[in-house]
This record gives C-alpha cells, structure tokens and sequence, in this order.
C-alpha cells in the first residue's frame, strides 16, 4: 500500500514541472512499476553535464563557488580625522569621577579606563594648559582614591612638563604635591624623583655658551628647587637625604651626553647645598665621583691640544688691541676665545674635555664659597675637610689614569696651611703602615711629591721638615734590609715602597734644588739627609726611579758636591743593552730585556701642569712651574754650545720636570728611554 502512495506522489509531482522550469522535459508515460521515474533524455542530460564541466576546467573555475550577480552601488566614504590628545582627555575627564574613581565600578574596567588615560598622556606636548589645568583638578578632588594601582597615573602626572607651563598650571601642580604629600606620603619618593629627573635642561645644547643657563632653563629650575626645599622641609628624616643623594647619583646623566647638560645638573647639585646644608658632604663626594669617572676617558693630548689653541689666539687678540690702543678685557676675552674655540673644534677635541672643565669649575667655586663664607664656623670647614680627604682616599687614590680631578684637593690644601699639614701628614700615614697595599702606599708618595715640589703653599721650612721625615726613614728601612739584597737585583714589587719614598726625596731634591743652596745652613742640612750613603746602598734607589728624575738629582747633587752620584749612575746605565745591540737583537730576547727593566717605578706625577682653560684660575695662582738652578751646568753649557746635549740642556731639563713623562710614556717607552741614556749621558759625564 505504501509503495503505491509514494508513487503516485512522484508522479503527480513530475507532472506539475513546466518544461522551463527545471530544465527536464516532462513525460508522463515514463513510469516504472517500481515508482522509480527515468526519461529517455537522461544520456543527453549526462553528456551536457560533462561538457559544462569541460568547459569549467579549462576556464579554471573548478572547484570554486559560484557567486549569485550583485548589483553595483555607489559607496559614499567620508574622511574622519584623529582627534587630538586633549579633545580626547577632555572628552574622558567628565567620566573620571564616575568611572575610574567610582567604588562601584569593576576592577576590570577601570584597569581600561586607566590604560586609556595613559595613552592620552603619553605626548604631554601636543596637551594644552586648560586641559592640564582639568586633569590636575580632577587629580586633587579624588587624591584619596590614589591608591597604589594608580602609581602609573601619578607618575606620568608628574613628569608633565609643567615647570615650564603658565603660572597657573605651576601653581595647580604645586597644590596638588602639597595635597598628595599630605593624604598619600607613600608617593613622597615618587616625587622626588620626578623634581630630580627635571635638573636636566628642555632646551638643545647651547654650543658657544656651554657655561651659561639659558633664562627658561633657570626659570625651570627655581620652580623644581622651591618644590624639593618643602618636599625635604615637609620630610626632615635623615631617610629622605639618603634618598635624595642617592637618587641624584642615579639620574646623574650619562658621559656622553652634552657638556651643558652635565653643566645645568652639577650646578643644581650643589643648589640644593643652600637649602639642604647636612647633605653637603654627600653631594661633593657624588660629584667628584661621576667627574672622576669622565676623567679617566679624557685624553691628555686633547686638553694640551686645546690649551695651545687658547694661548695662542688670546695672545694675538692681545697684541693686536694693543697695538689698536683698545682697553683689554682679558676676563671676558678669554672666555669668549674658550667657547669660540672649543664650539670650532668639536670635530679634533673630546668633547669630554669640555664637559670635566665645567664641572669642576663648578666644584671650585662650591669649595671656593664654603671656606670664604662668613657664615662657615671652623668646625664646619674642618668638618668638609675631613669628608674630602675620604672621598680622596676612596675615589681619588685608588683610581689610575686621572688627570684633572686630583687638583681639587690641590687647591683645598693650599687654601690653609692646617689644610696642607693634615694632608701631608694623611698621605703619609698610609705610606707608613705596613698593612695598606704597597700600590697604595706608592701612589701616596707620588702625590706627597707633588705637593712638596708644585704648590707654593709649601714653605722651604716645611720642604726641609719633610725630607728630613723621608730621609730618616729611608735609612731605618737601609738598615733593615741592606743585608738582604745585592745593587743588581732591584725588585719593585718587594721594596716598592722604598723606591717611591726615595724618587720623592731626588724629585723634591733637584725640583727645589734653588731653595736648597747658598747658604751654610743649606749646605749642613743637605748633609744630614745622608744622600750619598742612600745613593751608593744595595738597593740601588737610583736605578729604580724613572730616568728623567735620576738625571735631574745627579746634577742637583754635582752641586751639593754628594759624592758618587755619577759613578752609580754610569753604573746603572752599563747594565742596559747598547744602542748598536738593541737594532739587532731578537724578539724573544728584547722581551727578557723588557722584564729585567721592569723595576722601574711608573712615571705618575698626579700634579703635572693643570691645561684646563676655565678652572686654571684657580690653580695658576698656587702652582710652581719648574725653574732649574744649576749654576755649574749653566756654566758647562756656555762652554760647548755646539755639542748638543739632551740632558745637559736646561730647558729639555724643564720639561722633562715638568711632565715627567706623565700620561705619555708606557713601559716600553720608559725603557727606550732609559737605554737611550747611556750615549748622551757619556758626552755628559765629559763635559762634567
């Protein structure tokens, strides 16, 4: 029954197909008994389908769906400009309140609302001051709900750049520390290191005024120091001075940056010092390390470079406004010359240079200030004196290669006599105690001669006191250890010590060798010292310290008539390989020779002339330039003035003082320099 149902309904369906309809043509007496209906056209309609399948692969649409035909209409687009920052923080500051700061709202969201709030803060330049002044106002009215998720939202607050905005945005940012110090103080480092981070200048570098602060940089600074004078006022705990010091130290801006901007940071350092006064110590100690840290980078043939250049140009300026009848302003003029000079020669000089001469002028003058302030008690400079001389000893004595920092302490310890005392009688201590390492107690003796040979604060009664004091020693440490030891074997490394008291004992002694002659007195108290027997003992002195000094002392000895000088001399030198042997000589071989003559002392003299421009003045005025008085070799020279002689010869004499091969000679070089000596040396052991 059922199959005959279903049937009639196939057939009742095929007969109501119209012939278009569906692309069959119809036939009513085609069916089965089965129900199954077939047409006689079923073999064309198959092979219709394989052609249009046909013709699909080679049109290459097989596979792909076919698309119903679309009517084509026209598409109106509009252009829709980016708004800018603060169309977009107006439009969110109304919903603050309500949204970001609301009890009610989620944790979720206002985690969104806040990183939208930071995006629009991301170009504080492209903000105008009316919607700084909204956001600041927003900021104060809900400074309760400051909570620790929003240390983002005040940190970028903060470093807004509105110190250099209007009067009105200054002060909205000034009431809304003073409220957020008062509710929240946990934000209190926050700020301090936001006002911190603002010492550093807005405006490019100013290449011919590098020692000067532009006026909207200076107005910058008085609003971010009167903020951090109630910020240290508001919090007197020893804590936050900690924190400030230390937070100077990181944001100290990196060498390579621009000198003015080492500049503007070093002089708001020491601003604070006027109304912050117990970190006083601490901010010098941090400027002297970051400026010793620059100086060990500067190449001394740079500040030679430059020095020359200044010379020079301020001595033609000079003669040619004289010779114009113009008044001479040599203040002024120098500096001029010193920016011009240093702006032209960007390109052959550190810029480096630059930047160590303006800080430590900037140190000069604190230092200057704060012994000639009326206000300053004794104990209060005694008191800086002695942080200073800490500072010495754990940034300057241990570092090698500085050039320009050292003469701080130069200047501080020719300030006052009682200042030069203590300093001597410092440095000495640690030569003197066997526990401190041998390198630092070397490196003692080297600045102690610097002193005693270079600042005129130095008196000849003092000259006379201290090498007596060396001398003594010296021979207590003969006495100790001549059994020991043999004049051809000199070991740095064993009596380093010993070598370096003796080299400041013949480089005081030739340096100031005018002050030590022509008087009796003079004369006895040269023979107290006990020279000769130094000069001839097994150590051999002589032949540890640096040539140019050992030359020097022989002649200033001819004169005080100490015997033998010139035979230990001659003998030293004979043991050096020859000059004819030394062009021929083997790698291998001129290595052996190299570490046989390694004991010889480095040639560091910390206070060799002071080339900076702008902080020379502070030093020129208390600096000993070499000034050789032999009267005997003078006499020797008029003899034979056509044999020239290198050591014989004053003024070579001068610089070798003068420099001491500082900063120049390396070891090698120091031993070429001293093989080279035998030759010369013999033409002047003829003259002699």
């Amino acid at each position: 029954m059922l199959p005959r149902m279903k049937a009639k309904q196939l057939a009742s369906q095929s007969s109501s197909r119209d012939d278009g309809s569906g692309g069959y043509p119809s036939n009513k007496n085609n069916v089965a008994k089965g129900g199954m209906s077939t047409s006689s056209s079923s073999p064309n309609l198959f092979a219709s389908g394989l052609a249009i399948k046909r013709e699909e692969k080679d049109n290459g649409v097989v596979g792909k769906k076919r698309r119903p035909p679309t009517t084509v209409t026209s598409i109106k687009t509009e252009l829709i400009l980016p708004q800018q920052p603060s169309q977009v923080l107006d439009g969110m500051l109304p919903a603050m309140k309500g949204g970001l700061f609301a009890p009610e709202v989620s944790n979720l969201q206002k985690t969104r609302e806040l990183k939208k709030l930071l995006n629009c803060l991301s170009d504080w330049g492209s903000i105008n001051d009316q919607t700084m002044l909204k956001l600041v106002d927003n900021l104060k009215q809900n400074v309760e709900c400051l909570d620790e998720k929003m240390t983002p939202l005040v940190c970028k607050t903060l470093d807004a750049d509105w110190c250099s905005r209007s009067p009105k945005v200054v002060t909205a940012f000034e009431d809304f520390i003073s409220e957020l110090l008062i509710i929240r103080p946990c934000y209190s480092g926050n700020i301090l290191q936001a006002l911190i981070r603002k010492f550093l200048p807005q405006s490019l570098e100013d290449t011919q005024n590098p020692d000067r602060i532009k006026e909207e940089d200076q107005k910058m600074f008085d609003v971010v120091h009167r903020n951090l004078a109630k910020l240290l006022e508001a919090f007197p705990i020893p804590r936050m001075k900690e924190s400030c010091v230390k937070t100077m130290g990181a944001l100290y801006p990196y060498m390579g940056r621009p000198p003015y901007m080492h500049f503007c940071y070093v002089t708001n350092l020491i601003k604070v010092m006027e109304y912050a006064p117990q970190i006083t110590c601490q901010i010098l100690h941090l400027c002297i390390h970051k400026i010793c840290r620059i100086d060990v980078n500067v190449p001394r043939d740079h500040s030679e470079l430059l020095s020359e250049m200044i010379n020079e140009t301020i001595l033609t300026r000079r003669m040619i406004k004289s010779e114009s009848g113009q008044r001479l302003s040599i203040e002024l003029d120098s500096r001029q010359v010193i920016n011009s000079i240093i702006a032209q020669s960007t390109a052959q000089l550190n810029p480096l240079v630059n930047t160590v001469d303006l800080c430590l002028t900037l140190v000069f003058q604190c230092i200057e200030t704060i012994l000639n302030a009326e206000e300053s008690t004794d104990e209060d400079v005694y008191s800086l004196f002695d942080a200073l001389l800490a500072t010495f000893e754990s940034e300057i004595l241990p570092t090698f290669g500085i050039h320009n920092v050292q003469f701080i302490y130069f200047y501080l310890a020719g300030s006052q006599p009682v200042f030069m005392r203590k300093f001597l009688e410092f440095l000495w201590k640690r030569v003197t105690n066997v526990n401190t390492p041998a390198v630092i107690r070397m490196q003692c003796m080297v600045y102690i001669s610097g002193l005693l040979t270079r600042s005129t604060a130095v008196s000849v009664k003092t000259l006379k006191r201290w090498l007596s004091t060396m001398a003594d020693w010296a021979n207590a440490y003969v006495d100790q250890r001549v059994k020991s030891s043999h004049w051809s074997s000199v070991n740095v490394q064993t009596h380093g010590p010993f070598y370096a008291v003796c080299q400041t004992i013949f480089y005081c002694f030739a340096f100031r060798n005018k002050d030590l002659v022509g008087s009796r007195k003079c004369t006895a108290f040269t023979g107290t010292l006990n020279l000769g027997r130094l000069v001839t003992c097994d150590l051999n002195p002589l032949k540890a310290v640096i040539p140019p000094v050992a030359v020097a002392f022989v002649k200033a000895a001819h004169v005080h008539q100490i015997s033998y000088c010139q035979t230990v001399l001659e003998r030293n030198q004979r043991c050096t390989i020859p000059t004819s042997v030394r062009e021929s000589i083997s790698v291998s071989a001129m290595d052996s020779i190299i570490a046989a003559n390694s004991n010889i002392l480095e040639s560091f003299f910390p206070f060799d002339p002071f080339l900076l421009p702008r902080s020379k003045k502070w030093v020129d005025p208390i600096y000993r330039i070499y000034d050789p008085y032999l009267p005997e070799v003078k006499m020797e020279k008029c003899e034979s003035p056509a044999r020239p002689d290198r050591f014989s010869d004053e003024n070579e004499d001068s610089i070798e003082m003068e420099l001491g091969s500082s900063y120049k000679d390396s070891q090698f070089m120091t031993m070429a320099r001293f093989m080279n000596i035998k030759d010369e040396q013999g033409e002047f052991m003829e003259a002699e």
